[in-house]
């Protein structure tokens, strides 16, 4: 979508030779609704909710669907809050429901990952009193009220991590403010974004984790934060920070970025980091305010080494480019699915030196309900910037979304009834000038390759 003024919505390509093929689950961030579509863009089964999204969703082997659910009224407004989890049948019935939300331990933020044992591992934030942040080595002047969605903080954000078991008792807790200081291994409290921070906060909410999986392998897991431009794994056992990666300014072992100078961070407002089974490190790039030009990308890191091993970013950096949220899912077969939340983009991409987009998703979910055709009066304007709500986005965004294939157990025996999502969304990966269109960019895209590289040498 980006640098252009109108496109219609629905799949707009689909190689179904190279793609992983199966359901696609979708929260969209203003529908009560998640859904599942088929590689067509027809939904197959809908769930549906009291809670907008908040804002993650996975689809259990069971059949469940374990889903964020935004409250009204928390009493933390800043950094991507959503307050709920709840667990829901085939039928929307809710199973399970987890609610944290109030003054002394804050509120839920919005990513959570599942554990192989069903617990689930979620980030919260509350706010520390200005005196208590002194005491921790807050500097004074780095205190000050910030009006986020209505509410007034004055403070400094604690970011944790609990384990909720599934009679949602919390069992385990993990706490920034327990691991504080200026080594390699620790958080600087008076580390914060310059200001203006574009519509995020410098002062009360220093880090937003807006990601976290664990791996069962060694009993650890990782966070991403949005604004130190860094991905944290931590020990789960002694709580210790046992790798960061991304922005070595934080920590006084890198220069800092400057003036059209990206200095020695590689990381800008980073979003969805992922274990993936070769060791290394998957993330999504979102190139929020990169002095060098902003554009996203995906990269795939060498743990042991730090260095990138693959990436894909479009020739065009605005053609891929969403400074907030989004995400990024190895698929089994060697591809990659990604989500550009600015756009309402779903996309999936081969892999190897020269990533090739084969299927493209451009959402109709709108504020008002579906639409067939998405221009630029559906870009969302607000009185304010805000962090749920910011400029830029379309009304289309989704934050998330995950891929299941079509033998994916939670969908074994399941009734699935394909409907399209608007009457007017045509097949257009099937007809021209988007089938053709889509054979010559591939053909365009060798001949380009063929002269940069044998410019190279």
């Amino acid at each position: 979508m980006a640098g252009v003024f109108g496109a219609p919505t629905g799949v707009l390509r689909y190689d179904k030779e190279k793609c992983y093929n199966g359901y696609t689950l979708v929260p969209p961030f203003f529908d009560k609704n998640t859904y599942l579509i088929n590689m067509e863009g027809e939904v197959v089964h809908t769930w549906k909710s009291k809670y907008f999204p908040g804002l993650t969703a996975y689809l259990q082997p069971d059949g469940t669907l374990v889903r964020g659910g935004r409250v009204e009224n928390p009493v933390v407004r800043f950094g991507g809050i959503s307050g709920a989890i709840q667990k829901l049948d085939w039928d929307s019935n809710v199973i399970w429901e987890f609610v944290l939300n109030d003054e002394e331990r804050g509120t839920l933020s919005h990513n959570f990952n599942i554990m192989p044992n069903g617990n689930i591992l979620a980030v919260a934030e509350r706010l520390m009193p200005p005196e208590e942040c002194i005491a921790k080595g807050r500097d004074p002047q780095w205190i000050k009220a910030e009006r986020f969605e209505g509410g007034v903080h004055t403070g400094v954000a604690d970011v944790y991590v609990i384990e909720i078991d599934q009679q949602g008792n919390i069992v385990y807790e993990w706490h920034v403010w327990d691991h504080l200081g200026k080594g390699p291994d620790q958080w600087d409290l008076n580390w914060h974004l310059p200001e203006p921070a574009g519509g995020y906060s410098a002062y009360s909410n220093w880090l937003i984790f807006n990601g976290i999986e664990y791996n069962a392998k060694y009993d650890e897991f990782m966070v991403t934060s949005r604004c130190m431009g860094e991905i944290y794994i931590i020990d789960r056992k002694s709580g210790s920070m046992i790798w960061r990666w991304g922005n070595p300014s934080t920590h006084g072992r890198g220069r800092a970025p400057s003036f059209c100078d990206d200095g020695d961070q590689k990381l800008w407002g980073p979003h969805n980091a992922s274990f993936l089974e070769n060791g290394n490190i998957l993330v999504h790039d979102n190139g929020w305010g990169r002095p060098q030009g902003q554009r996203s990308r995906v990269l795939e890191i060498d743990r042991r080494t730090g260095e990138i091993v693959w990436k894909y970013e479009a020739q065009r950096p605005l053609n891929f480019h969403s400074p907030y949220q989004s995400g990024a899912q190895r698929l089994p077969n060697g591809n990659t699915f990604i989500c550009s939340t600015a756009s309402g983009q779903l996309f999936e991409v081969t892999g190897g030196k020269h990533p090739q987009v084969i299927w493209e998703f451009l959402s109709p979910w709108m504020l008002e309900g579906p639409e067939p055709f998405l221009d630029d009066s559906h870009a969302l304007i607000t009185p304010h910037r805000t962090h749920m709500y910011p400029e830029n986005h379309m009304q289309n965004f989704i934050h998330r979304a995950r891929r299941y294939p079509y033998d994916y157990a939670g969908v074994a025996g399941k009734k699935l009834t394909p409907q399209p999502i608007h009457k007017g969304i045509q097949r257009y990966w099937e007809m021209e000038p988007w089938k053709t269109g889509y054979e010559m960019s591939k053909k365009r895209r060798a001949q380009a390759r063929l002269y940069t590289e044998s410019d190279e040498e």
